[in-house]
């Protein structure tokens, strides 16, 4: 027979191990909540709200901007509601691209609306809700930018063009390109907002070539990740 004694241990042994349990379980819980408790991660954009570029940090200026523009993708999203500055809301159907004829939905977008972006209805002019000559799709440009005096531990920035400044971004890469046979990447560029416009509309101009393309093309490929980072959806009750 075992004595009294070692009967008495396995018991406490069995309920602190019961209890760690428990302990364990409750901890597991509570950090699968404290991403409700803190704010979202940054995404390192520069916020373009009220004709004022505001980076991450917090600095914030009226601009003129300059940057070297390390690299550009299309993003277009469509939202099933109006926009609400006072809500933010992901869109249901969004495309992240590089060549424009080749963009289709994004398999994460929970309600795509077309098999690509070329034909799709919601693309076309016209189909702005209310009637509007618009587009109900939104076509942007996510660019990845650092500051003109970069090195190697600068972590890039996101800047989106709005829809009423691709005009001026597709003529100031044409420009650089026929003009300097240059990619934005190797260029600082200037970036203002459109005093003609309400809306925080961007204008770009060629300031002057850098020497830092090696170190620009190696931020590029680090970073690369920002361009390409899809919408958060809300997490499911």
């Amino acid at each position: 027979t075992k004595p009294q004694g070692d009967n008495m241990t396995e018991t406490i042994d069995t309920s602190e191990s019961k209890a760690l349990v428990l302990l364990q379980e409750q901890l597991k819980q509570e950090l699968g909540a404290i991403g409700g408790q803190i704010d979202p991660p940054s995404s390192n954009k520069i916020s373009t709200k009220g004709k004022l570029f505001t980076l991450p940090d917090g600095r914030s200026n009226p601009g003129p901007m300059q940057v070297v523009i390390l690299d550009f993708v299309a993003f277009n999203s469509y939202y099933k509601a109006a926009w609400n500055p006072n809500v933010r809301a992901a869109p249901a159907c969004w495309a992240l691209g590089k060549v424009l004829e080749e963009m289709k939905p994004s398999a994460n977008a929970p309600e795509p609306q077309h098999v690509d972006c070329d034909d799709c209805p919601k693309g076309a002019f016209g189909s702005a809700p209310g009637g509007g000559k618009g587009k109900a799709c939104k076509n942007t440009r996510r660019l990845l930018v650092v500051e003109p005096k970069f090195g190697e531990a600068t972590e890039p920035m996101s800047l989106d063009v709005s829809p009423t400044g691709l005009k001026s971004w597709n003529k100031y890469v044409d420009f650089l390109r026929k003009a300097h046979a240059v990619l934005p990447l190797q260029v600082v560029t200037q970036i203002s907002f459109n005093p003609n416009e309400s809306y925080p509309s961007l204008q770009f101009e060629f300031v002057d070539r850098h020497a830092n393309v090696e170190l620009a093309m190696r931020l590029r490929n680090m970073h690369s990740d920002i361009l390409w980072r899809e919408p958060e959806l809300p997490k499911a009750a």
